[in-house]
């Protein structure tokens, strides 16, 4: 059965780790970053977390992150999860935690969050070729 409303997708960022406070209920976002540099590719990078903020859906969402190389269009890496939402007004808050994610090659990537099927957020990030200093 699909969802009543379609998720919006408010906010998407990229960091170290997420804090999440159980006593308040607030999410701290701790090192945010848009690009990684490394000298040798594949590279793998050891941790980094998603966070999205969401909004205007109702019901029942089955909802995917998916890392993308930009130039070709092509998935590295993907998580599935679900979200459950009453009110539409409501803003949900996702975190994601990517272990060992590996960039095949230097170049633009993007963090794409995706329900039902349709992409309803992107994040570009990109990966640059660092040369060793001589």
């Amino acid at each position: 059965m699909a969802p009543a409303r379609k998720l919006v997708c408010l906010a998407m960022v990229v960091c170290d780790s997420i804090i999440d406070d159980r006593q308040t209920g607030k999410k701290t976002l701790v090192g945010l970053f848009s690009q990684i540099g490394a000298r040798s590719f594949p590279v793998r990078h050891q941790s980094l977390a998603v966070y999205c903020s969401l909004t205007e859906g109702q019901g029942k969402h089955t909802i995917q992150l998916q890392c993308v190389h930009a130039r070709e269009d092509k998935p590295i890496m993907g998580i599935d999860g679900e979200l459950e939402m009453a009110d539409p007004r409501a803003i949900a808050e996702m975190g994601f935690t990517l272990n060992g994610i590996v960039f095949p090659e230097p170049g633009p990537y993007e963090f794409q969050i995706i329900c039902e099927g349709e992409l309803i957020g992107r994040r570009p990030f990109q990966v640059l070729n660092v040369r060793a200093e001589q």
